[in-house]
């Protein structure tokens, strides 16, 4: 790896797009650091084969909408006109220097959403981004005070390799529901998402997973304010020869915080599943409770499915609930219907489209 022609390549992509002074900085560092990571010691091993300087290569499309109660646009757009939200928010959740993937996605990222929603503004259509062609994004959500956003988040990409981060800020008495909808055609994707939840505010997390070669994802929610709520509720479509690597990360620090994770796995021949859930209530999260569904579905042989959970409670006062139990194979629309309301009938038929990759 020829470090001083990747420099050049990262250099000129982000002159090419007016990055700031510090984002190319922490480029630099993330490049400086990358042979000091190797893969995890869990889930299926990606080979870092890759080229890069086709990524740099992306040209970066920009866009701005200012609706009614929230701002939405590229991830370079916000570098520039709203340095406020950035400087206070930006990197926070996802540090370039955690591991193998965050440094890559903080090398190499091309794009990226950021999403602003206003104080007491209840953005309750679904916003859509659908981003078929980029490898590398980083995206930035916030919902500030008293606000509610739904947002779908769809991909299908013919890229080798995909790794994204997306940071999710939910003020106080906010709300978020985030349904991730990944049917990536055969590619190996790693998905970094994690949410900050203030006082009495609510993080939801929808998860569809399937057609991905390889995946690895774990939306984490850290439950910071009093009376913080998260639910995660993951459906896993293992087909032929997929490896599919998830789980949810709940980290209690507030009192009174309450989180749910819901797992529905369905494996085909030759596939395999690993779930690893982790709830962590921490000391000062006093009368705070988890519960944690695994509900899990064999239709082929050579099949394979572990369960790895990790419970952590540092206080007398909460408790950790788990159930496991039998499944029954799901069908998407009607799994995404029951967790993902305010669907409408338009919003419906564009999700049936997409899922059955006609748009």
């Amino acid at each position: 790896m020829n470090k001083t022609n990747i420099k050049k390549k990262i250099m000129a992509f982000s002159n090419d797009n007016m990055e700031p002074d510090w984002v190319i900085q922490e480029r630099l560092d993330a490049l400086k650091k990358i042979d000091d990571y190797t893969h995890p010691s869990f889930g299926p091993e990606i080979k870092l084969d890759i080229n890069f300087a086709d990524y740099c290569n992306y040209k970066a499309v920009p866009f701005h909408i200012e609706g009614d109660g929230f701002i939405a646009c590229d991830i370079h757009t916000a570098f520039k006109k709203y340095q406020g939200l950035i400087d206070k928010y930006f990197g926070y959740l996802i540090f370039n220097d955690e591991n193998r993937y965050t440094n890559l996605n903080s090398i190499l990222f091309q794009t990226g959403y950021f999403i602003y929603v206003f104080k007491g503004k209840k953005i309750n259509y679904p916003i859509f981004n659908k981003n078929t062609n980029c490898a590398f994004c980083k995206n930035l959500i916030i919902i500030d005070e008293n606000a509610e956003l739904n947002i779908i988040d769809y991909a299908s990409s013919h890229e080798s390799l995909k790794c994204e981060s997306t940071e999710i800020y939910v003020e106080e008495n906010a709300k978020c529901r985030y349904l991730n909808l990944n049917m990536r055609n055969d590619s190996k994707v790693v998905s970094l998402k994690r949410a900050n939840i203030k006082d009495s505010g609510c993080m939801e997390w929808i998860n569809v997973i399937t057609d991905s070669k390889i995946y690895m994802g774990y939306p984490s929610s850290i439950l910071e304010g009093k009376k913080a709520i998260s639910l995660s509720t993951t459906l896993v479509k293992a087909k032929l020869k997929n490896s599919i690597n998830v789980g949810t990360r709940m980290i209690h620090i507030g009192s009174n915080t309450r989180s749910i994770i819901d797992n529905v796995c369905n494996n085909a021949t030759n596939s395999e599943i690993e779930v690893r859930n982790l709830v962590h209530i921490n000391e000062s999260a006093n009368n705070s409770h988890s519960v944690v569904k695994y509900e899990y579905n064999s239709t082929g042989n050579n099949s394979k499915y572990d369960n790895t959970p990790k419970y952590i409670v540092e206080n007398d006062s909460s408790t950790v609930n788990f159930k496991v139990k039998n499944g029954e194979v799901k069908d998407i629309m009607e799994f995404i219907d029951d967790h993902f309301i305010s669907l409408n009938k338009q919003n419906k038929k564009m999700l049936q489209q997409l899922i059955k990759g006609d748009i």
